[in-house]
């Protein structure tokens, strides 16, 4: 099985470059994948649902496009590096700072 932080890595990997997601909803996937917006999220160990969210993607390209490209704003808006940065330099600022 995978485990949660290769799930969400390989989410990462699919929105950096415009690809749809279809992962379950468990881990920190809810903040990444939005169903029906940049992804399709479906049932944990539930081989009928995973085959429907499939074949949704491979019946509508514009569907696959809108995914990708959502997916992929929301990657360069809150997952790149340098938002990873900024994250922690705020985290670290906020409680080595604060009195």
């Amino acid at each position: 099985t995978l485990d949660r932080s290769s799930a969400a890595s390989d989410v990462y990997k699919r929105q950096e470059y415009k690809l749809p997601v279809i992962s379950t909803n468990e881990g920190g996937i809810p903040d990444m994948v939005k169903d029906g917006e940049n992804g399709l999220i479906c049932e944990k160990q539930n081989p009928v649902s995973l085959a429907d969210c499939i074949a949704k993607l491979l019946d509508d390209e514009e569907l696959r496009v809108k995914m990708g490209s959502a997916g992929h704003e929301k990657f360069c808006r809150e997952f790149t590096l340098d938002k990873f940065e900024n994250r922690m330099r705020d985290i670290l600022n906020q409680n080595l700072f604060s009195s």
